[in-house]
């Protein structure tokens, strides 16, 4: 699952860096100066589309926008995991190992 709130800050980020303003990011991508700022403060979701053509706009890779939005996920998920498992007993404690390398295929 994508985090807005990182992908809002990544671009900003990164528009600023390259001195763009929301207006002219805006304008080059044909959306408008609010749906930026609601980017911006993960009051809106962009499309794929959108984060591409942003991207593009601002000379990064996807990748880039993505990154810290992505790994914060995973390490949300991996915390949530370790929640339940840190409550279950040791024999269901293995069961969960056995499932998980089922799954993982290793």
């Amino acid at each position: 699952m994508l985090n807005y709130i990182e992908l809002g800050k990544n671009i900003q980020k990164y528009r600023l860096e390259k001195k763009v303003t929301q207006a002219q990011l805006a304008e080059a991508i044909n959306v408008s100066t609010v749906f930026i700022s609601h980017i911006e403060t993960s009051s809106t979701k962009p499309s794929l589309e959108t984060i591409v053509n942003i991207a593009n706009e601002l000379n990064v890779t996807v990748d880039e926008l993505l990154k810290d939005s992505l790994l914060q996920s995973s390490k949300i998920k991996i915390t949530n995991i370790n929640n339940l498992l840190s409550s279950i007993s040791d024999d269901k404690l293995e069961l969960a190992e056995k499932i998980i390398k089922v799954i993982s295929n290793h």
